[in-house]
Formats: C-alpha cells, sequence, structure tokens
C-alpha cells in the first residue's frame, strides 16, 4: 500500500478530497437538464454587477418563464440580497458559490452565463447553452499576447462557449488572437450592445440616482482607478486626495472607487474629508455612474463604457511609464480623446477648466468601441440570445474555418530528437491543408523554452485542470497508469469499461467546443494521453501515436514507461505511425497481431538546418550554458602574478580577481584563431537590426570583452574549432542511459592518448545522469579536452564546425541528429543501429554508405574512430530530398486516409 500511496499520489488525493464539489459535479452531470433554468455568475462569485447585473435584471422582467440562479461567496450574499431587494428581483434565487445547490444547478440548468469563466471542472454539457459575455473592452494585454501560458481555463471557456459576447469589434480581434480561437473554434462571436452600458442612456435614472445621492445641484466627479498587479500607490492617492479636497467647492463632490486591496492599504478616513466620499455601499457600478459628470480614471476599461455618455474623462497617468513598462497594452492611451494629466495640480486644473474635446475625435473612438450601446441595448441583445431575434445592432461571426482540425500532443517541446522531429514535420508538411493545433500541458513548458510556443506557426491549447474523476475511477486509474500486472488480463474489460469511460468524458472537459477530427500523440511515451486514445477508438475521432523508439529497449532500460498501457493503445488507435521500416520489425515480432502500422520516416527539415548552421560560432555561443569545461592551464598563465597575491590578501582577491581574470582573456595571442575570426562576432550581432536602426548606434564589441561574454571554457572551445590542427568530436543528447555517453567518454580517452590534438564536445540540456557524466569526464584523465555544454537555441553552426560527430547510443528510432550533421556537412561516426543504420543506406547506398559505421560496442567505437583519424575517408552526400518526397507522401496518407 505505501508504495502506491506515493506523496505524488497523497498531493491529488488532498486537493481533490477539499474540492469535494468536483465529486457532487460528476454525480450531478447524470441527473436530466433543467429546462428553462439560467446559472447566472461574474467572477467566481466574487461579484454581481455590471453585464450580469443588468441582464438577470432584464431577464426577470422579460422571460417570467425562466428560473434564475446566481451564484455568489457566502461572504458577499447579505450585500447582493439588498441590492436584489432594492431593485425588486425577488424571482432570483440566490445560492452559496461552490454550495452544492450551485453544483446543481452548473450540472444541469439550460442556459449557462459568464462573464469571467467557470473552474476546470466545469464539463458543458451539449443540452446545455453557454453565454460567454466578456466584463470589458482590453486595453491590457490578454491571452498569449500577456503571457505565452497560464490561460488554459479561459481559453478552455472559451472554447466551450456557444456564444462569446463581446462589445465591439477591437475586442473581438483582441479576444479571438489572444487565445487562438481563430478558424479553429466553434464558438460564435457576438458583438452587440453592452447590457451593462444600456443604463448610462437612461436619463430618468440618471435624476434619480442623483436625488439619491443627494447631489442634484453638485457637479460629481467619480475617481475610478485601475489595480496594478505590484499595488496601486497608496501614497499618491492619499496626497491627491488630500490636495483635491482643499480645492473643491460646496458645489462639488468626488466619490472614490479603489480596488479593495488598495481600500485596505489606505492610512486616512475619507469620511474627515469635506466635498470626498467613499463610494456608497448597496449602489451597482453602473447605476452609479448615470449621476457621475466626470470620470477620472487610467488605464482602466470604464473609460470605454462611460464614453458613451459624452462626459468628461480624465486620465490621471502619473505612473504611466512605469506602468507600461511592467504591464503590457495593446494601445496607447496618448491616442484617445480625452485629457491626460500626471500631476495634482494637473488634475485639478483639468477638472476645474475642462479642455474641449474634440468631437470628430470622439466620434472616432465611441464609433470604435460602444457603437452599438443603446438605451434598449440590454434587451435587443436577449431577445437576440434567447429568441433569435435579428437586430441591426448585433453581428454574430463563425470563426471555424471549412478544414480538419488535427491536433498534436508533442509533450513540453524540450530539446530533445522528438521535438527536433516535431519542429521538422510542421516545417516540411502544407499547414494550410488542415488546421494543425498543438495541444500543451499548461505550463510545462519550461521557461528556456517558452520561445518555442511564440514562434509556432500553428495555433495551440493549453489543459487545465486534472483529470476528472470519481473516487472508484481513480483508484482505476492510477493502478491501470501505474502497475504493469495491473488490467492485463484479470478484469480486463470491466477495468477498461470504467476507466475508457472516464478518459472520454474528461476528454470533452479538456477540448469541449473544438471540433477535433484527428488526435496524434506525438511523442508516444505520455501513458494517459495514451489511455485517452484508446478510450477515442471507435469514435468520429481519428486517433494516432507515433513509435519513435525501441520502445521494448526503453522499458528494460529504465521502466520509465507503460507497455501495458501503449501495447493497448497500439492494438486500439486508428494509425500506429512508426518512423522507420526497422522499428516495425522489431515491433511486430513481439506484438504480430497489429494491422494499423504505418511507417514514415521523419522528417529532417535539412534545409532549415544548413540555414540556421550558417550563423556564426560567436552569436550562437552567446548565453549557452557551460555545464563542464577545465582551462586551469590558460587561467594559471594569465593569472600567474595575482594568484601569488591571494595568500597576502584573501578577502581583496575572492572581491576582484573573477573581474581581472576574466579581462585578462582577452590578452592578444591567448586565443589566436578567435582573434583572427573576431569581426564575426559583430557582424552576426548586427545583422538582424540592419535597416531597422540607426547605423551609427549598432552594436560594436571590444575584443576585451570577449572574456566577460563568454568565459575561459567556451572561448577555448572556440579557439580549437576554428583552429585546422585541432579534430574536434561532437555528440548532441541528454543525459541518458540510452545515449552511451558513459562509452563515448571512455572511448575517447583512448583516441586522445594516440592523437593529443583531439577534442570532444557533448552537447547535453538535461538528463537523469548529468552529475555522473561530469565526474566521469573528471576522472578521465584527459578533463582538459573535454567540454560539456548546456543546451542550445541554435547547435548547428557548432556542429558544421565539428570535424566529426560521434553517435554512440544504445538503441535509437532513428537518430535524427545523425542526419542533421550530414546536412550541415559534418563527418559521422556512428554505431550500428539497425534503424540508423537503414535511414543512412536508403540515402546513400549499402556499398558506399554516407557515414562510417561502426559495431555497437565500446570497442567498434574506438576502433572506427581511430580508423577514421588515420585515413579519413571521402563520405559521399545523402540524398536528402528523396528522403522528403516518400515521407512527404506518407504524410498525407496519414491525414487524409479515412
Amino acid at each position: 500500500m505505501a508504495k502506491i500511496i506515493t506523496p505524488r499520489v497523497k498531493k491529488v488525493l488532498k486537493r481533490k478530497l477539499n474540492r469535494k464539489y468536483e465529486f457532487q459535479y460528476l454525480k450531478f452531470l447524470k441527473k436530466p437538464i433543467e429546462k428553462n433554468t439560467i446559472l447566472i455568475e461574474s467572477t467566481h462569485g466574487r461579484d454581481f454587477s455590471g453585464h450580469v447585473f443588468y441582464m438577470a435584471k432584464q431577464l426577470q422582467e422579460q422571460f417570467s418563464e425562466m428560473s434564475i440562479v446566481v451564484g455568489i461567496k457566502n461572504d458577499k450574499r447579505e450585500e447582493l440580497e439588498k441590492l436584489f431587494q432594492k431593485h425588486n428581483l425577488h424571482s432570483l434565487k440566490i445560492v452559496d458559490y461552490l454550495s452544492k445547490e450551485y453544483i446543481l444547478a452548473l450540472a444541469t440548468a439550460e442556459y449557462l452565463v459568464n462573464d469571467t469563466t467557470f473552474w476546470d471542472f466545469f464539463n458543458k454539457r451539449p443540452e446545455q447553452t453557454y453565454i460567454n459575455i466578456w466584463h470589458g473592452t482590453p486595453l491590457k494585454c490578454l491571452g498569449k499576447d500577456m503571457a505565452l501560458d497560464g490561460f488554459g481555463n479561459v481559453q478552455k471557456n472559451f472554447l466551450s462557449a456557444d456564444l462569446f459576447v463581446l462589445s465591439n469589434e477591437y475586442t473581438k480581434e483582441k479576444m479571438v488572437t489572444g487565445y487562438n480561437l481563430e478558424n479553429i473554434s466553434s464558438t460564435k462571436v457576438v458583438v452587440g450592445p453592452s447590457p451593462r452600458n444600456s443604463i448610462l442612456f437612461d436619463v430618468k435614472r440618471r435624476q434619480q440616482m442623483r436625488s439619491e445621492l443627494n447631489v442634484d445641484d453638485k457637479k460629481v466627479y467619480l475617481y475610478m482607478p485601475t489595480y496594478r498587479d505590484t499595488g496601486t500607490s497608496t501614497a499618491v492617492i492619499e496626497e491627491t486626495l488630500a490636495y483635491i479636497d482643499e480645492q473643491l467647492t460646496q458645489n462639488e463632490c468626488l466619490f472614490v472607487k479603489l480596488h479593495p486591496f488598495d481600500a485596505e492599504k489606505l492610512t486616512m478616513d475619507l469620511s474627515e474629508f469635506k466635498h470626498i466620499a467613499e463610494y456608497p455601499d448597496g449602489i451597482e457600478t453602473y447605476e452609479f455612474l448615470t449621476a457621475v459628470d466626470t470620470l477620472i480614471t487610467d488605464y482602466s476599461s470604464i473609460m470605454y463604457d462611460f464614453s458613451c455618455t459624452d462626459r468628461q474623462i480624465i486620465l490621471y497617468t502619473y505612473d504611466k511609464e512605469d506602468y507600461y513598462k511592467s504591464r503590457g497594452l495593446y494601445e496607447d492611451v496618448d491616442e484617445y480623446p480625452f485629457a491626460q494629466v500626471e500631476t495634482k495640480e494637473e488634475l485639478y486644473q483639468e477638472m476645474l477648466y475642462p479642455k474641449m474635446q474634440d468631437i470628430n475625435d470622439l466620434t472616432l473612438f465611441k464609433n470604435r468601441f460602444v457603437a452599438s450601446d443603446n438605451v434598449n441595448g440590454t434587451k435587443q441583445l436577449l431577445d437576440y440570445v434567447f429568441k433569435n431575434k435579428v437586430n441591426e445592432n448585433i453581428i454574430e461571426y463563425s470563426l471555424r474555418n471549412e478544414k480538419e482540425n488535427v491536433v498534436f500532443f508533442a509533450g513540453g517541446l524540450w530539446d530533445n530528437g522528438i521535438s527536433r522531429a516535431f519542429f521538422n514535420t510542421l516545417n516540411s508538411i502544407d499547414l494550410s491543408e488542415k488546421n494543425y493545433i498543438l495541444y500543451v500541458k499548461d505550463r510545462a513548458v519550461k521557461k528556456e523554452h517558452k520561445y518555442k510556443l511564440q514562434e509556432l506557426e500553428i495555433p495551440y491549447v493549453l489543459s487545465a485542470g486534472i483529470a476528472q474523476y470519481n473516487f472508484i475511477e481513480g483508484i482505476l486509474t492510477y493502478l491501470y497508469l501505474n502497475k504493469e500486472w495491473f488490467g492485463r488480463s484479470i478484469g480486463k474489460k470491466w477495468i477498461e469499461k470504467i476507466i475508457f469511460k472516464m478518459y472520454r468524458r474528461d476528454f470533452r472537459r479538456m477540448f469541449n467546443g473544438l471540433e477535433i477530427n484527428q488526435f496524434i500523440h506525438y511523442t508516444g511515451f505520455e501513458r494517459s494521453l495514451a489511455a485517452m486514445l484508446s478510450a477515442l477508438s471507435g469514435s468520429n475521432i481519428k486517433t494516432s501515436i507515433f513509435y519513435h523508439t525501441d520502445m521494448f529497449e526503453e522499458y528494460e532500460a529504465k521502466r520509465n514507461i507503460s507497455m501495458k498501457t501503449l501495447k493497448r493503445t497500439y492494438e486500439l488507435v486508428d494509425q500506429l505511425i512508426i518512423v522507420n521500416k526497422e522499428l516495425e520489425v522489431r515491433l511486430l515480432e513481439n506484438y504480430p497481431n497489429l494491422n494499423n502500422v504505418i511507417v514514415l520516416d521523419n522528417f529532417l527539415g535539412y534545409q532549415e538546418i544548413r540555414e540556421l548552421s550558417r550563423e556564426s560560432i560567436f552569436t550562437s555561443f552567446l548565453g549557452v550554458p557551460l555545464q563542464y569545461g577545465y582551462a586551469e592551464e590558460i587561467v594559471n598563465d594569465v593569472m600567474g602574478d595575482f594568484n601569488k597575491l591571494k595568500k597576502n590578501n584573501i578577502k581583496a582577491a575572492n572581491k576582484f580577481l573573477p573581474t581581472i581574470r576574466k579581462h585578462k582573456l582577452s590578452t592578444k595571442g591567448l586565443f589566436p584563431y578567435v582573434e583572427e575570426h573576431f569581426e564575426e562576432l559583430n557582424q552576426g550581432i548586427n545583422m538582424p537590426f540592419t535597416g531597422l536602426i540607426d547605423h551609427s548606434s549598432l552594436v560594436k564589441i571590444n575584443y576585451n570583452e570577449l572574456g566577460y561574454l563568454y568565459g575561459v571554457s567556451k572561448l577555448k572551445l572556440m579557439d580549437d574549432l576554428l583552429n585546422p590542427e585541432i579534430k574536434v568530436f561532437i555528440n548532441i543528447g541528454r543525459f541518458d542511459i540510452q545515449k552511451g555517453h558513459d562509452r563515448l567518454i571512455d572511448a575517447f580517452v583512448e583516441i586522445n592518448k594516440e592523437y593529443p590534438n583531439t577534442r570532444l564536445v557533448i552537447v547535453a540540456p538535461h538528463g537523469p545522469l548529468k552529475k555522473k557524466t561530469i565526474q566521469q569526464v573528471r576522472n578521465s584523465g584527459v578533463k582538459e579536452c573535454i567540454t560539456i555544454l548546456g543546451g542550445m537555441d541554435n547547435p548547428y553552426s557548432l556542429l558544421r564546425l565539428a570535424d566529426a560527430f560521434v553517435f554512440t547510443s544504445l538503441y535509437e528510432g532513428l537518430g535524427l541528429v545523425v542526419f542533421e550533421a550530414l546536412a550541415v556537412g559534418t563527418d559521422v561516426i556512428t554505431v550500428d543501429i539497425p534503424a540508423t543504420t537503414e535511414g543512412i543506406i536508403r540515402g546513400s547506398s549499402i556499398d558506399n554508405p554516407a557515414a562510417v559505421i561502426v559495431e555497437n560496442s565500446l570497442e567498434g567505437i574506438i576502433d572506427g574512430w581511430k580508423n577514421y583519424l588515420s585515413d579519413t575517408p571521402v563520405l559521399p552526400p545523402y540524398d536528402f530530398d528523396t528522403q522528403e518526397s516518400e515521407s512527404l507522401s506518407a504524410w498525407h496518407k496519414i491525414v487524409n486516409e479515412k
């Protein structure tokens, strides 16, 4: 039992038990849909104002047959009850957010209305209609425009929605692109009136509101700043309010509405002011706005809404420069037709003597952001949504195009062969033929790899939450995925029936509203995704899983995969895609009854690789982490005199010697070949910016800065790469048993004894054997001749400069990096792995292969390496064009045949 209840399992169980409403939700999903019932909420129950308030109010008035349920957090309930009583909203049923009554409504209500999102466990049923009416016009960047991940649940809600209601075309553009909805989403986007803005046109309500506030004869100001992620400056707010209060007259009053977090930080009591008051309780924001003559804000979207009143707007942007630096914005408020001030004095002057607004500019602004708003806007929108009543103020857009949606899962986009093969595929296939989509587990892509999301030529969707299951489903699924014996024979059908049902339900939760025609598990390893594909067998979704490497060898070496789960997936998916013929032979020897196998030789992407290899080694080495390097003899030579001073002044030595060492590395003649090619650095840095900036401002690196840019080990390696007398050999691959770094290093020890002018560089970004491999190098006796680098954005310029690539893996699928080396013109010495050898021969010939092929053993590596150095062969070129053509033909079959 202890082996089953691991710390990770305990963490998941604790989370599940703390969210018992998820179990309730699963139970209630079995209940029938409640017709004419609407669940309506805002900001996860933290508030109930704006769009949803006015929609609820209009629903009661216009649709008396509807049962309306409002979700609100318990601590806000009393406040909401008073608001509803004030507005005679007696037919609206208030339930505590996440209570049993709320969960029942979420699971069974025919209509669901939200102005933000439902939580990630939400799984819209086909019989439900979900209307998401977004809460504002975005000035601040959203979705991938703000961050490349972290928005999975928001995106999931948009994809799940039947109607995505927005207030203007500008917002449509930002939301659709920011959340990757274009072409792929079945959601209908509705651009129409903002429900909360209709009251701003109600002249009668304005008079009533002013009377209720006892400000009939006063000029009313409202200060409503947006909340900063780091908090608004309460010092500036307090100083400004104290100053403004002294200036205002008896005929003026200023109300202040701050974010609750900012309000808590105030050290002053607003009730002590003569002309300033805190925003009154019990009044809905937009109802209050009817009484306002001048709105003072900054970067809040409320400026867009208030503009429809034609009344004064002042933007108090005292921190604009800092705010724009810390928070991405779509637009510059300088271009808006509102007065903008930066000091309290300027603010008061603008309040006292407002500048005349340019009518044409204001009209253009209103046409852009509030063109469809009017006093009847809420009614028009509800008639459209619930009665299908067409209105000229409302436009509906279909985002979905006619192409099929093909979804890939490609893991965390690590720097490994499978990721490179995936991106090679995207670079090789016709991306306009289908809607290709990448499914990514939210926040699973490490910081150093996120640029790959940014550079993607296809949209991506992010996961939201964890798999949804009841107690029995959770136990069975865990055992099925983690215990090879479980579900293999005894109770197999019963176990799979329960697990697969769970996965089908969770697939709907994850991809609700995203019409998927084909799902491709590209990595082929992730067991839960593999089980989900098994569950989808027989559905209208074509399922495919890739087979990149010898999974039997992988299992024997690491026991980190579930062969039982994968075997079942291989049996049930529509297509089992194997990346070369040799792997197919081994697989069918073990699983002879498979009849869904397709061989697709990996795309090699050779043209792009060749282009990337032309980058200067000076620029490709910038920022590359050094995992291991030894250059003490160089350091001792240049630091001899300074090192002698250590004993006399250790404190000064520790402080200054590292800087002196880096400075001394630019000594003339220390790295002669780097010095000879130094101008490549400036050319490489300036090339991308030439023509974009003034030529006089281009970067100019001085030679004496080299030590600070690279450090001694990388300078030494670059000098060796550029030295024709030195033979540099390279291996690229993660720190893993499979990659055979141990025998690579052992072999190099023997090579370096006989050929001292040889060097070895290993590029290994990550892996479980990192410490062990580095320690082996330290103990090798040739540590000064071996360098280990971390992940490189572009390893191909290094690969091009190396004399030969040495491939020592114990087993592989294709061994993609072998062919990348061939693409840049670097010789290859490779162990005889059937899949890789067959691929080499296919692009050259069996009698004259494009690489040196040696026996797959330590002795074979040493002998082949020595033979290469004693008599360097002239190897024929590899035929990449034929390879790519055949792969494209196979790919066309994979995505087009039913």
